[in-house]
Order: C-alpha cells, then sequence, then structure tokens
C-alpha cells in the first residue's frame, strides 16, 4: 500500500476532494498540521477527517525543518509521496518532498511561485508579459510607485491567495487605507508570518482566464484556458469560471505561450500550475502563477469536460507514477457561485426549482437562515456554487446563469426587534 501525505489542505473543495480520492484510491492518508481547529469548523470536515485519513502528524511551526521533525518523530513512516493543494504549504510541502527524496517541485521554484514580488521580478527577468509593478516597505514608497505607475492601481499583499487583501485603488486617499489594512497584521489569513513587502501594480483593463499545465520532465501540458467571470470593483470576487474557454485558437496559443514563458521565468518543474493571465487590448498580460491545481471547482470542471480526473491524477504524480492526462470527451463544465448582500439571511429559496435539471451535476448552499453574511471582499465570502455540464460550454454556462436566476439567497440589514 503506497502512502501519501498531505500538508495542511484549503478550507473547503479541492483539499478534502484529495483525501477522499487518495481514500479511494487505496492509499494510506497522512495529514500534517499545525492544528485541525480551522478544519473542523465547515460542516462534514470532521467526518471526512474520520473516514479518510489514517494518522495525523502535528508539526510546531510554519516551516520545512519543523514537519521533517515531526515526521522523524513517527519513528517508521515512510512516504511515497508528499505534497499540498493548499497555496500557504506549497514550498512546505516541496522542501520536505527533497529532504526525503520525494517527487515534487524544485523548493526554489514553490517560493518563487509562492512570493508574487519574486514572480514578478523574475517574469520581468525574462521579459514575461505583465503589468507595471513596485515591491514596496513602506507608505512612502507606496505613493512614489503609485505616481510613477498611475492611477488607478492595485495593491496587494505578497504571500495571500483567493483575492483576500487585492484592492484597486483610484486614488491616494484609498491607497493609503488599503496600504494600512494589509499592514496591520502580522500574520497572513493562514496564521503564517507575513512577508512585509506589498506589491504595486498596474491595472489590467479586460478580462481574466488561467491556463491550467502540468509540468513533467521538462515537458508541458496544457489541459486547458478557464474563462473566469469577476465583479466586486475595487475587490476582485471570482463568481463564475467556464471550462474550456471559447476563445479563438490563436488568442488560446498566445495565452498558452506566456503562460510557459512564466514558469521558465521561475524555474517550475514539476506538477500541476494554475497560471492567470488578463486579456487587454495590448494582449495578455501575466497576472500570478500558482504552483499548485486550481481552486473554485476548476478541477471538477476539467474532469467533468474531458474526462480527467485531475485530481487524482496529481496524486499519482507525487507518488512517482507517471499521470494520464488523455481526454476521453470533450463537453462543457461551469461553476457559478452564489452571492447575496450583506447582513442576515432571512430566505433562501428557488433550490427545489433547478436541482433536478439535467445538467445540474452540484448545487451547495454554504450558509443558512439567520447567518450573517459580510460584504464580498474576496472570494471566501462567496455562498455556495452551481456545477453544470453542457455538450457544449456555452450550454453549461446558460444552464449555471438560469440556476442563478431561479435561487435566491435573501438578506436584510438587522433582525427584527
Amino acid at each position: 500500500m503506497k502512502h501519501i501525505g498531505f500538508v495542511e489542505s484549503n478550507l473547503t473543495g479541492s483539499g478534502f476532494q484529495a483525501l477522499q480520492i487518495s481514500k479511494e484510491m487505496g492509499l494510506r492518508v497522512t495529514f500534517l498540521t499545525r492544528s485541525l481547529e480551522e478544519y473542523l469548523r465547515f460542516p462534514g470536515n470532521d467526518e471526512i477527517f474520520k473516514s479518510c485519513v489514517d494518522e495525523i502528524i502535528y508539526y510546531d511551526d510554519n516551516n520545512i525543518e519543523s514537519v521533517i521533525k515531526a515526521i522523524q518523530k513517527q519513528g517508521t513512516i515512510s512516504f511515497d509521496g508528499i505534497m499540498s493543494v493548499s497555496d500557504y504549504h506549497v514550498p512546505i510541502a516541496a522542501g520536505v518532498a527533497k529532504h526525503f527524496g520525494l517527487p515534487g517541485l524544485r523548493p526554489q521554484a514553490a517560493n518563487n511561485a509562492r512570493n508574487k514580488c519574486f514572480t514578478r521580478a523574475k517574469c520581468l527577468e525574462y521579459g514575461v508579459p505583465a503589468p507595471k509593478f513596485a515591491s514596496v516597505n513602506t507608505l512612502e514608497e507606496v505613493l512614489n510607485s503609485a505616481i510613477e505607475i498611475g492611477f488607478p492601481c492595485v495593491i496587494k499583499p505578497v504571500d495571500e491567495s483567493a483575492s483576500h487583501g487585492v484592492v484597486m485603488c483610484e486614488n491616494q486617499v484609498e491607497l493609503e487605507a488599503a496600504y494600512h489594512t494589509i499592514q496591520a497584521n502580522n500574520i497572513n489569513s493562514r496564521g503564517q508570518e507575513r512577508v512585509k513587502s506589498v506589491l504595486i501594480e498596474e491595472f489590467l483593463r479586460g478580462y481574466e482566464v488561467s491556463v491550467e499545465l502540468v509540468v513533467k520532465d521538462k515537458q508541458y501540458f496544457t489541459l486547458g484556458i478557464t474563462d473566469k467571470k469577476l465583479v466586486g470593483m475595487p475587490y476582485f470576487i471570482e463568481i463564475g469560471h467556464l471550462f474550456p474557454s471559447q476563445m479563438p485558437d490563436n488568442l488560446f496559443k498566445e495565452c498558452e505561450k506566456i503562460a510557459i514563458q512564466a514558469l521558465n521565468a521561475i524555474q517550475f518543474d514539476f506538477g500541476p500550475a494554475h497560471v492567470e493571465l488578463k486579456i487587454t487590448e495590448n494582449g495578455p498580460k501575466l497576472v500570478e502563477v500558482n504552483a499548485r491545481t486550481a481552486g473554485g471547482h476548476i478541477t471538477d470542471l476539467v474532469d467533468l469536460s474531458l474526462g480527467i480526473p485531475y485530481l487524482k491524477e496529481m496524486i499519482r504524480m507525487f507518488l512517482g507514477e507517471e499521470p494520464d492526462l488523455d481526454a476521453t470527451k470533450q463537453k462543457g463544465a461551469s461553476i457559478q457561485f452564489f452571492t447575496a448582500s450583506s447582513g442576515i439571511v432571512t430566505e433562501i429559496h428557488g433550490i427545489e426549482l433547478v436541482k433536478q435539471l439535467k445538467g445540474v451535476q452540484e448545487l451547495n448552499i454554504t450558509c443558512k437562515k439567520g447567518d450573517y453574511i459580510r460584504e464580498l471582499q474576496s472570494n471566501r465570502e462567496r455562498l455556495g456554487y452551481v456545477i453544470t455540464t453542457g455538450d457544449s460550454p456555452y450550454e453549461a454556462k446558460r444552464l449555471a446563469e438560469s440556476v442563478l436566476q431561479h435561487v435566491k439567497i435573501i438578506t436584510k440589514q438587522k433582525m427584527e426587534q
């Protein structure tokens, strides 16, 4: 029986799917974590840990050495693979895998992808099309850089995910406020010590896509490109994905070329990559590189569209096996996310109208009556999703949009006295 270790997880979605898939594959599954508490607050996760995880190894500090030490304390445990689907923990998993001689991403490449300033610097060196940027450490540097880059501009922490802390600023007052909000925290949203630098970037006007790739033995395999829908300025909230993109072939090739250039620039050499681009009037430009499978259930869209069990094949790859990335079908798949105005949830209706529709693969509402809904500021404030399929991407997308029309989450500002 092969043995896979997961260093932490994202809080919902693909991380727990990976645990379930590993157990279905007949693997011995170990979960390495500092604490289970943040996972257990989500309904259903307790049962997943009980049914899918053979053992839990606790480590003390957010670094490679602490995880290695915790593993060595177990004495007889040996792994065939160690990985992470969490952006925040990919560099740790890469370093641990290298220490034990297991398949994995080059640790420096993992660090280059994790730190957005490193990504920008490396890609600038290699001439990858990208927005103008500056890595800054003080308010004075922020303001001076914004004058050079021009307003509107974007400010972001360099070590967060899910668009957390990313804000478009139209003037100096907004920029100062966003800077102080970022710097008010010494740790990031997963409890790790924050990198103190922030990134100031040119605001790219255009629409966003992501290139889903797998890299092995210096070969790049492009699974496809995802069309992404964003709302919520001055924030960047992803509320819909469509796979595969319906873009023309020449644009597809240009996006693929830039994604591969970016991966080469950061010396990315192994595993899945989720490369985000903006399509501007001057062509595609790099947004960021993620050294992991895509979030937002895009892995499910790949599976439903191409017949490739993406997460399963990536687990096999980290175990040293050859992944099977050959498509067995060509369909369209879409996910649309539910949102609502901030306030107290008073009513959720329309679910019964749509859940039996042909093509609706999954419908999940993550809030209930009485819950308080925060203002949309990142992907973490989304309230559930619907996944649909169709014979074409067009059909999948239109069906998902029709579900959104029927399902309503009603809120009000305060409870009645």
